[in-house]
């Protein structure tokens, strides 16, 4: 029962600093690129999902309030 418990304790610690770590993730439409492309191929334009937001992992706006907070504030990232 202890090593279970100490093993979720370790799981969860892993998660923690994995979101730390990489905190964004790619949008599903464009891959993070900001555009997208038609079908047929032959249109291009602004990602109707992401509309050019920097989006975040599922964790990060609950667990870590303060990293989300500079990330939405365009205060967070390899230039600031």
């Amino acid at each position: 029962m202890v090593t279970l418990i100490l093993l979720a304790l370790a799981v969860a610690g892993a998660y923690l600093v994995s979101l730390r770590v990489h905190p964004y993730r790619k949008c599903r439409s464009c891959g993070t690129s900001g555009r997208h492309e038609s079908r047929d191929g032959k249109k291009y334009g602004n990602c109707w999902r992401c509309r050019d937001r920097t989006l975040t992992r599922f964790g990060v706006r609950w667990l870590m309030r303060g990293l989300h907070s500079e990330i939405q504030a365009k205060r967070h990232g390899r230039f600031h």
